[in-house]
């Protein structure tokens, strides 16, 4: 999964694991929201396509839960926090899909 997301990214970006099926993008320069879904949807596509472990081939998807600084929060525990509530959102409308915090 982590090398799939940092394959998706630029170079400039990090990739961070937080936890079981949890990581961190930090992303700097996307300029207004466009740039952002763009980034989004590119991440996602990579997702489409099934992981291949020896014989099989593993399907899986991939949410989306975006806070901004500093527009949302300036500290990094409470944008982290925003992302985590705004998965509710993601998970509502279905999976494989994205949220802003701030929507």
């Amino acid at each position: 999964m982590s090398k799939r997301l940092r394959n998706s990214l630029r170079s400039t970006e990090t990739v961070t694991r937080l936890s079981g099926d949890e990581f961190v993008l930090f992303m700097e320069g996307l300029l207004d929201k466009n740039d952002i879904e763009k980034v989004a949807i590119h991440i996602m596509k990579h997702f489409e396509l099934p992981f291949e472990i020896e014989s099989l081939s593993l399907a899986v998807s991939c949410s989306i839960d975006i806070s901004l600084y500093p527009k949302d929060s300036s500290d990094a525990d409470e944008l982290l926090d925003m992302a985590d509530q705004t998965l509710y959102k993601v998970k509502h409308v279905g999976k494989a899909n994205f949220a802003f915090f701030s929507d």
